[in-house]
């Protein structure tokens, strides 16, 4: 999702139905390998925005700071500095796959 700002990504409501408060996206990462330095199999991270414009962030359901995130991903090639070659049409390949399809990229 994109907006001009955090808020234009939570629901603003419509006319049968009142705006929320905050919106949530978790991330899941197969961590079977053990690429990220943590204990469990699978990861979690999550964000919760909220339309006051402060966040909440969680690993695995426990509350953490950004920093902490930020940390658990900066050796495994999947940060905020990381930088990744789309092949043409490959990005709408993507968009348009069922979940079976997305899950072969």
């Amino acid at each position: 999702l994109r907006g001009g700002k955090m808020e234009d990504v939570i629901f603003a409501g419509t006319t049968g139905r009142p705006p929320l408060g905050r919106a949530e996206v978790s991330l899941t990462i197969d961590n079977s390998d053990g690429a990220l330095p943590i204990e469990y199999a699978e990861v979690t991270i999550t964000r919760i925005m909220f339309r006051n414009g402060g966040s909440e962030y969680q690993i695995n359901g426990d509350t953490c700071r950004l920093l902490d995130i930020q940390e658990l991903l900066s050796d495994s090639g999947i940060g905020r500095e990381m930088h990744v070659i789309v092949g043409q049409g490959q990005l709408d390949s993507v968009l348009h796959a069922d979940p079976m399809g997305r899950r072969a990229f």
